[in-house]
């Protein structure tokens, strides 16, 4: 019973695993034309919450923009998902705190 569910689980998820690939896709493409090495690549993308960020952090790194100018710009797109977090821990009722959650994720 497990293994089907499982796999159920697996099929139901390839379309959005497809998206994903296409945005990686996209971004390790964008990572080499900014001159980093696959593992700086990776370790970018490891360390950026949001695709919005790690697309703006080649883009500086491209431009050769100053280690600040990179950092602020990384903290400033990331920072969405730090205020949906404030939301969803905060001890009011759900709905609103969703309500903003899906709100904020718009891009």
């Amino acid at each position: 019973m497990k293994r089907n569910v499982f796999f159920e689980g697996f099929r139901d998820g390839i379309p959005i695993g497809l998206g994903y690939f296409a945005v990686a896709f996209s971004l390790g493409i964008v990572a080499k034309n900014a001159g980093l090495t696959p593992l700086q690549g990776f370790i970018a993308s490891f360390l950026n919450i949001a695709s919005a960020g790690e697309n703006a952090l080649f883009k500086a790194i491209q431009s050769s923009a100053k280690v600040f100018e990179i950092a602020l710009i990384s903290i400033v797109i990331n920072a969405r998902y730090f205020l949906m977090s404030c939301f969803l821990a905060s001890g009011s009722p759900m709905i609103r705190p969703s309500i903003i959650v899906f709100w904020l994720a718009l891009e």
